[in-house]
């Protein structure tokens, strides 16, 4: 239950564009560290739950994870 409350967390702070990896440290610092694996079942899990928006929004050509990361590293650094 842990992992899908991190979960989301990550994907409400990716829909404002704000800094993924901070907002899973303070959901951290608030809720109790998570072990290495349980990180890399929360960041499956994102990717998962994303793409299954994706497809509910209908979204034709959605940007990798590359692109939209430096989108929103433009977006900040403008």
């Amino acid at each position: 239950m842990k992992t899908k409350e991190a979960i989301q967390t990550i994907i409400q702070t990716r829909d404002f564009c704000g800094n993924e990896a901070e907002a899973l440290r303070d959901w951290e610092a608030e809720n109790g560290t998570l072990s290495e694996h349980q990180r890399a079942q929360v960041w499956q899990g994102v990717k998962e739950e994303w793409k299954l928006w994706q497809l509910k929004a209908n979204v034709q050509h959605a940007l990798t994870d590359a692109e939209r990361l430096k989108a929103f590293s433009d977006i900040e650094n403008a």
